[in-house]
């Protein structure tokens, strides 16, 4: 890596140490109501996810870009492993495609990817007796990255506007798809609930 890459690492670390500060005052502000356990796993969730990707940047060594397939696969392995104990049934379908993105877009995405994938976990299935079902997708489409996910719970209680919710998760996923110039769209189905995402992909336009 010569000066010029450095002096971008450390950048890009200082923008992720701001946000995962930023991200710490979301949640205190939730401390009242949410469990202490589950708003630091909460934390620890989100700070996996910047941890692994700079273990993948030392791995690939081709700086700043990461391979999101082994990077989303690998933490949604890791993150069902530690979900275990709540739910053991749970199939999940996740075709991720195999690109390479630069550290700025690829933790966003990934985070946004596992924010659902928790909140399915905790919320999605209570009381569910059905087959539980979780899909995930990323993939390119044209000049832009789609991110496409849903799971077969009963989705968001129907006094729930996901455009007016304020719900902290809703708020953290808000906020990524603003760093990367994208309008989350949340839909309730006869299936379940689906979420989707299209991102300009910048490198498609140049």
């Amino acid at each position: 890596m010569d000066s010029e890459q450095m002096v971008k690492l450390f950048h890009d670390l200082k923008n992720d140490f701001a946000s995962m500060t930023a991200l710490t005052n979301l949640h205190r502000k939730y401390a009242g109501e949410i469990q202490t356990e589950d708003l630091l796993n909460r934390i620890q969730e989100r700070q996996n996810v910047i941890s692994s990707a700079y273990e993948k940047l030392y791995q690939n060594k081709n700086y700043p870009f990461i391979n999101m397939k082994t990077f989303v696969e690998e933490l949604l392995s890791r993150t069902g492993r530690n979900h275990s104990g709540r739910q053991v049934d749970i199939r999940i379908s996740a075709e991720i495609a195999e690109k390479e993105l630069p550290l700025k877009r690829a933790v966003p995405i990934a985070q946004i990817i596992m924010e659902l994938f928790t909140n399915s976990h905790r919320h999605a299935f209570n009381d569910f007796s059905g087959e539980k079902k979780i899909s995930i997708s990323l993939k390119e489409d044209n000049q832009n990255l789609v991110i496409l996910y849903s799971d077969n719970g009963p989705g968001l209680p129907e006094e729930i506007i996901p455009e007016q919710a304020k719900t902290l998760g809703m708020l953290f996923i808000k906020s990524l798809s603003r760093q990367l110039g994208a309008k989350p769209e949340f839909n309730k189905t006869e299936e379940g609930l689906t979420f989707s995402l299209i991102i300009d992909d910048p490198e498609k336009k140049n």
